[in-house]
């Protein structure tokens, strides 16, 4: 047993000695940016002035404002952000699909119940992963299995390495627990002097030093030759006195840690937003305190006194006095004066301002929302296209890094709980597969608010190449082929989906007894369809749906529901992805 407490500190020295400066990098971000957040090497006392240090506030309310997008984005309250579905299973039955929609709402009301705390955990590793690119967030039964909790812990006090794979194991926390919260677990194994300082109303608040320690079991047997069943290995150590306090095998690794900016050979991620902003966040300090001075300078300005003229206190307060040496001159100059400086704060004032706008830029503020102008079908989906490039860099790691994990501990968690029922209520023909997430973002909506765009154009195209053919007829021969053309020009920007294979589409024409009445029909659908595709233009669903990630609403369907755009991501349980 010593033995085995003795490899675990040694492995957590090790990984700490190694983030030394990756703490000291987030301490300047901390300072900059999130203030009440920058106790990487040191602490705050209570009640401390967190922003004493700073002349102006615009890099926190950046790093803020990009932290609360993340939940609008991602979690927005009110709409079914998530879904699960069966993969492999493709024709589902009502059973089946009432059971996935029920264990999909058994997690939204784990996930809002006060209890579970996951709002507070979800919000608290947002601004963290704006702010440093990394958050730790543990998703793990309550000690009475009754249900789950979620917790943010500080980057200061975790450190990890990175497996074969590139992801984060081992997870190794430090905290510090008090002897009444070590007694009050049921599986802890505490020493004597834990166990008398918890007995003692005096001395139940002493704390004491604990590691947790998640690996994988084939990773536990190097440092026990204890052997656990499930896939992690989760270790509570007690520093001093030396002991271990519990382990136990787990399903999941309980830890979910979401990197933003990852780089090769690195087990820590960075955040684009605070380091390209760094300079400038330096710059903005600067400026505030020169502009700040300047400005107290031309509002009060200095003032010169002449050596042996003025003979009291210069008292330049609303109705002061001050007193001159009557036998004083003034034709030598006046005995007291103020200083002008000179110089022109809107020089200053416009300098400011363009390093805010560069701040806004690096957090992506500026590339959140689409412009809400009357805009032509061709300027709408350019704009949508723009807002697309703009915000995948954003999306992509939220969705793979951030959101999926989170769903994936979340329900393997539940689903050992028996929250989703008894596994004979599993349908026989989900038994065996395995469960895939769907979620939706502004960025899926905006790539399905393309589709509407999309008709639109080949909408026009049809009607373009209607009209060539019906004037073709009227002529003595066939110079152009408008159906190649069309399908050319069509299918060069819209889904394969849309279209039949040709060898169909040439049956289905040489069953039509007229052609040129068809035509006529076809130049009139066309007519309709380019209204339509206008009149959607002109309301402008697709910028409606990207008002912003404040407040995105997918589209509607018949009865008006909110209807989000799905993009799917299959669920990976750590070798326990099937339902059972």
């Amino acid at each position: 047993m010593s033995q085995t407490v003795k490899a675990l500190l040694k492995l957590s020295d090790r990984l700490f000695a190694q983030k030394a400066a990756f703490d000291r990098l987030n301490q300047d971000i901390a300072d900059l940016f999130f203030p009440e957040r920058a106790t990487f090497t040191r602490q705050h006392c209570i009640g401390e002035d967190l922003a004493a240090h700073l002349f102006d506030s615009y890099t926190v309310r950046a790093r803020r404002d990009l932290g609360n997008a993340f939940s609008a984005m991602l979690r927005p309250r009110g709409q079914d952000w998530f879904s699960i579905r069966a993969v492999g299973v493709d024709h589902l039955s009502a059973h089946g699909r009432t059971w996935l929609e029920g264990s999909a709402g058994v997690m939204r009301r784990v996930f809002y119940d006060a209890r579970t705390r996951f709002v507070r955990a979800m919000k608290e590793t947002d601004h963290d992963y704006a702010a440093f690119g990394n958050g730790v967030l543990t998703c793990e039964p309550t000690h009475d299995r009754d249900s789950l909790i979620y917790r943010n812990w500080h980057l200061a006090n975790v450190a990890w390495s990175e497996d074969e794979h590139g992801f984060p194991s081992p997870v190794v926390r430090k905290d510090r627990m008090t002897a009444r919260q070590l007694a009050r677990h049921p599986g802890n194994e505490l020493p004597q002097r834990v166990r008398d300082c918890a007995e003692d109303a005096d001395r139940e608040d002493t704390e004491f030093d604990v590691l947790h320690v998640v690996m994988p079991s084939e990773q536990w047997q190097n440092y026990s030759d204890r052997k656990l069943r499930q896939p992690w290995a989760s270790a509570y150590v007690l520093k001093e006195p030396e002991g271990l306090l519990r382990v136990e095998g787990v399903r999941s690794k309980r830890y979910v840690i979401p990197r933003w900016q990852t780089l090769s050979g690195s087990p820590y991620a960075l955040s684009p937003a605070t380091i390209v902003a760094l300079p400038d966040a330096r710059m903005i300090q600067k400026l505030a305190m020169i502009l700040m001075e300047a400005g107290e300078k031309r509002i009060d300005p200095p003032t010169i006194a002449t050596k042996g003229a003025v003979l009291s206190d210069v008292n330049i307060f609303a109705g002061g006095t001050t007193w001159v040496d009557k036998v004083y001159d003034e034709r030598l100059g006046p005995a007291l004066r103020t200083l002008d400086l000179g110089g022109d704060p809107g020089f200053g004032e416009a300098m400011l301002a363009n390093v805010r706008s560069a701040i806004a830029d690096a957090f992506y503020l500026n590339k959140l929302t689409l412009p809400q102008t009357g805009k032509t079908a061709y300027e709408t989906a350019r704009l949508v296209e723009e807002y697309i490039r703009a915000a995948i860099p954003l999306f992509e790691p939220l969705e793979t890094e951030y959101t999926q994990p989170v769903l994936d501990a979340s329900f393997a968690e539940l689903m050992a709980l028996g929250a989703f029922g008894p596994p004979d209520d599993v349908p026989e023909e989900l038994r065996g597969a395995d469960v895939e997430f769907q979620f939706s973002n502004p960025l899926q909506e905006a790539i399905e608010a393309q589709k509407a765009t999309k008709m639109q154009g080949l909408g026009a195209l049809l009607g373009v190449a209607a009209q060539m053919e019906q004037a073709q007829q009227l002529q003595s021969g066939r110079q152009i082929n408008v159906i190649e053309m069309f399908r050319d020009a069509g299918m060069a920007t819209t889904p394969a989906s849309w279209w039949n294979d040709p060898d169909d589409a040439a049956d289905d024409v040489a069953t039509q007894p007229d052609m040129a009445d068809q035509l006529s029909q076809v130049v009139a659908a066309a007519g309709g369809v380019k209204q339509v595709a206008d009149a959607a233009s002109s309301t402008a669903r697709a910028a409606e749906a990207l008002q912003g990630a404040f407040g995105a609403e997918g589209p509607t369907d018949q009865a008006g529901s909110p209807e989000p755009a799905y993009t799917s991501s299959k669920a990976r349980l750590d070798g326990n992805a099937s339902l059972l």
